[in-house]
């Protein structure tokens, strides 16, 4: 954890797309605050494209 109590690393076991360079990953990923701050006991899905902001996701060309 960092200073902010936010994890150095994620380990996703799907498909998953990642937010666009320099883009924070709580700006396209909404929920995932929530889900470091309730040690993973809410929002358990907020990695799911569906909770995304997707024109702030990365698109491979």
């Amino acid at each position: 954890m960092n200073a902010n109590q936010f994890p150095w690393a994620l380990s996703i076991t799907s498909d998953w797309k990642h937010p666009k360079e320099s883009v924070d990953i709580r700006n396209a990923y909404p929920k995932f605050a929530d889900w470091v701050t309730s040690s993973g006991e809410q929002e358990k899905s907020w990695y799911q494209l569906e909770n995304a902001i997707s024109n702030k996701l990365y698109e491979q060309k």
